[in-house]
């Protein structure tokens, strides 16, 4: 995946595996000793709102960790704000050319719009 700088969006309804394959991919890779993240959205809009030091700060760290995986994709309100970090991240994951691994119950159409 990194090699050619490809990631993975995993999508499909509730109870699919979706996440289970997720932490599937973060094992095998902890187990080689490659760092993993496995996060979910909201909970790094918490991080975004509770930080003293700023969103570039913790968009860095994301982007420190060989592979992204943020899981459950679109259970978040869709704000502005939400839609400007998610994007800040997935910019700063390719232009550093990392994968990610996202994984959501929504639609491809769903995701478009």
């Amino acid at each position: 995946m990194r090699a050619e700088n490809l990631g993975l969006l995993l999508w499909g309804g509730v109870g699919t595996g979706k996440s289970f394959l997720a932490g599937c991919i973060a094992n095998a890779l902890m187990e080689q000793e490659v760092p993993v993240r496995m996060t979910n959205f909201a909970r790094i809009l918490n991080e975004l709102n509770s930080s003293f030091s700023g969103c570039n700060d913790i968009v860095d760290k994301l982007c420190r960790y060989p592979l992204l995986i943020i899981d459950d994709f679109g259970m978040e309100r869709g704000t502005k704000y939400a839609l400007e970090q998610i994007y800040s991240i997935v910019d700063s994951r390719y232009r550093s050319r990392k994968p990610l691994i996202v994984t959501t119950n929504l639609t491809l159409d769903e995701i478009r719009h």
